[in-house]
């Protein structure tokens, strides 16, 4: 039915059945659906009753990963058309740090790979301290490409934010200050804290992903489980992916699907007509030959769903598919579980994790 290799290769589209889906409600043009630009970005590790914070304006956020156990998060992005990248990370350290003991530690390790560093320059304004150098060339090839780097230590965790540009110009470094100058620590309040949620502090974190300009999404996992989330390469569609850290074995994929009208409520009636009709063209692959579509909830989400049988899937395929649509207003989301465990209580696992999960501006 769907290979673990198709599931790995189409993130950040929406899943191989949604994909084929001849339903023009979903698509969308460049034009009438804007690219992710969050302005401000928050970046946390699940547990912790602190986040880092800086203003990205007019970025478009590629990709976000948060490890296992809460070991590292990561981001990805760019500001379109302007040659600019950014990049950050969040870690643990064995003991506790500062931001020159986060830098130092980074420049220990990258001062001497292969790439050549010119301009070096290593300073401490303020909180933060930080390290620019320009690479004038890449395997004999003239790029001009600037990085700046700041760190910020607490506790025991290290956050660094990486800009780059290439063919970089002087006086542009005003590009890379309106950032750097934004980032600042965030305390939690007890009403908003990302702690865990349940009384066994390990059980369950707090993950947050950044699926439109709007809005992030916000999902209570297992502590063992790993997520990221992709944008296509237009910053039109995300999708969450997560997946076990152990012998067991499943994906889980989540899809923010485009809407040319995102002002208009999407409806109990159009959400039954997109899984009916991808379901129909999924239900001719299966063992089941009919779909039997059942009422997604209970929670604030609206939406449907339906289970297949691969008929005789090969050895890298999993055999059952679990997949739907949800909408908790005017945002549409697409929702893929594929498993080979026939145990009821996965998919039952499944999708009370997607109706506990929380929109957030």
């Amino acid at each position: 039915m769907v290979s673990r290799n198709t599931i790995v290769i189409s993130i950040g589209m929406i899943s191989l059945f949604f994909l084929q889906s001849p339903m023009k409600s979903l698509s969308a043009s460049p034009d009438s659906i804007p690219s992710v630009s969050p302005g401000l970005y928050r970046m946390e590790l699940p547990g912790r009753d602190w986040s880092v914070e800086v203003d990205l304006p007019g970025f478009m956020i590629q990709q976000e990963e948060v490890k296992a156990e809460a070991q590292g998060s990561r981001m990805m992005g760019e500001k379109p058309n302007s040659g600019i990248y950014v990049s950050m990370f969040m870690e643990p350290r064995p003991l506790p740090v500062t931001s020159k003991s986060c830098r130092d530690e980074y420049w220990a390790r990258g001062k001497d790979s292969p790439s050549k560093k010119a301009n070096v320059e290593v300073s401490d304004p303020g909180q933060m301290s930080l390290i620019k150098w320009l690479q004038p060339d890449h395997q004999g090839i003239r790029i001009d490409q600037q990085h700046i780097l700041f760190f910020l230590g607490r506790d025991n965790i290290c956050t660094e934010v990486h800009m780059s540009k290439i063919n970089f110009k002087p006086g542009e470094e005003i590009l890379f200050g309106e950032v750097f100058r934004t980032g600042r620590y965030n305390d939690h309040t007890p009403h908003s804290s990302s702690a865990q949620t349940t009384a066994k502090p390990t059980d369950r974190m707090i993950y947050r992903f950044t699926v439109s300009k709007q809005n992030r999404l916000k999902l209570a996992l297992p502590a063992n489980w790993q997520a990221g989330m992709r944008q296509d390469a237009r910053g039109i569609t995300s999708t969450i992916r997560i997946s076990p850290n152990g012998a067991e074995q499943f994906e889980m994929l989540i899809s923010r699907i485009p809407r040319k009208n995102i002002q208009e409520p999407v409806t109990s009636e159009h959400l039954l007509q997109i899984v009916r009709e991808t379901g129909q063209m999924a239900a001719s692959q299966s063992a089941e030959q009919k779909l039997d579509v059942k009422e997604f909830g209970p929670g604030n989400w609206k939406g449907y769903y339906y289970r297949l049988t691969d008929k005789a899937p090969r050895p890298n395929e999993y055999k059952y598919m679990t997949q739907g649509a949800m909408s908790e207003g005017t945002v549409l989301f697409t929702f893929t579980f594929l498993t080979n465990s026939e145990k009821a209580f996965d998919q039952e696992q499944f999708l009370r994790l997607l109706s506990s999960a929380q929109l957030e501006l």
